[in-house]
């Protein structure tokens, strides 16, 4: 490819911050020279440079730390330095394929209503991807009644049973998942099946 001569910014004696030139995927020598002799370049390292990821979307948009969310697109590399940033919290990116990653909403993460989700091939340098919305965990502390028939009404009470602006909430009962109806933050309403 040849010599490509970049300025850079030597903001202090240990520290050399300069822009990658637009180039093609590959490994690449880096060389420094303090002065101006294009001759007495020193190789002292090695850049890999992949090709850019797109995103298409993702989902789902909101949830609970330990979510799954599925970022869809192109590019995707399976290193382990592919990762993701929600909110202020980083996570390391599950490869699923070229055109599919895996981010989980990490524990450390606070409940806030939009946060942003951004992916990195380096785990430093983020591209923002949208927005996702970060709630507590749900927690039933009682069920009433105890037992019921199929079809009953029952009633579950807690805390942080409306995470989002709709009533529709989705209830399992072992294998079998049932809408139910988020009366307010402490209270939903659900038919047994």
């Amino acid at each position: 490819v040849g010599i490509t001569s970049i300025e850079s910014d030597m903001s202090d004696l240990k520290l050399v911050s300069c822009e990658l030139p637009p180039t093609l995927p590959g490994v690449y020598s880096l060389a420094l020279n303090v002065g101006h002799d294009q001759e007495s370049l020193n190789d002292i390292a090695e850049i890999t440079v992949y090709a850019q990821f797109s995103v298409l979307g993702f989902s789902p948009s909101s949830g609970t730390p330990g979510t799954k969310i599925s970022i869809k697109g192109s590019n995707f590399l399976n290193i382990t330095e592919m990762c993701c940033r929600i909110g202020t919290s980083n996570a390391i990116a599950k490869f699923i394929s070229s055109e599919e990653l895996g981010c989980v909403i990490p524990t450390t993460q606070k409940s806030q209503s939009r946060v942003d989700l951004s992916v990195s091939i380096n785990c430093q340098d983020f591209v923002s991807i949208g927005a996702v919305s970060v709630h507590d965990r749900p927690a039933i502390s009682t069920v009433t009644p105890p037992s019921a028939t199929a079809g009953a009404d029952i009633v579950l009470k807690g805390v942080n049973l409306l995470p989002t602006s709709t009533p529709i909430v989705h209830v399992s009962f072992n294998d079998t998942i049932v809408i139910g109806t988020a009366m307010n933050n402490t209270s939903v309403r659900v038919r047994a099946p």
